[in-house]
Order: C-alpha cells, then structure tokens, then sequence
C-alpha cells in the first residue's frame, strides 16, 4: 500500500522551524515509487535496500540527501508499506538527538 509522508509537524521530531538534517529517521517501507522527468511517481516500484532512500534502521536524515538528487535535492517519494489493511502499523519513527524528542507515524490504509 502506497503511503507519502509529506512535510509534516508530526514527523519534525519536535524541533520546529530549522533544519531536521542530524534528525535520526527509520521508516518501515520496504519499497518505492521513483519519480519520472516531471517528478511525478512513474508507477514503477522499486526496492529501497542498498538506496539512499533506505532507513530500515535509525540513521540521519541529511546523511545520503545529496545521493538522493532531484531539484531541488531532497526526499519527493512515495514509500509502499505493506501491511494488513485493517492494523495500524507504525510506518515512520524520527528522533531529535539533540532534544530526545521523538514522533511516530502509523497508518493502516494510505
């Protein structure tokens, strides 16, 4: 199931305006959909394993952003979590280290 984590207050760790770059990010999709020419998702899906786009485990959000590419740089993709439809599943945790703030989100449909 197809799920997009836009910009988002409930997923900025607590930290508010300012850069969420050294914010430890884990996201539970195990898939994506790349962007075409236009940055639209090209309906294509695509492992995240071995990407930039990978946080299976904790890691910073502006570790891999300039291998992420895109103009601007920076994280415009749809993540497929797969799950039942019909259980809330967390789909995204983040962390600020500095402030030991923390924010999850769960989805059970898109």
């Amino acid at each position: 199931m197809p799920c997009r984590f836009a910009g988002s207050r409930s997923l900025d760790g607590g930290h508010g305006p300012g850069s969420v770059a050294d914010q430890e990010l884990m996201l539970h999709p195990d898939s994506y959909t790349p962007p075409d020419a236009t940055d639209i998702p090209s309906g294509q899906i695509k492992p995240v394993k071995g990407t930039p786009l990978d946080f299976s485990a904790a890691r910073p959000i502006g570790g891999d952003l300039e291998a992420v590419g895109g103009k601007p740089v920076g994280y415009d993709h749809n993540f497929v979590v797969r799950s039942d439809p019909h259980k809330l599943r967390e789909a995204a945790r983040v962390k600020d280290p500095k402030t030991g703030a923390r924010s999850s989100a769960c989805r059970a449909r898109p």
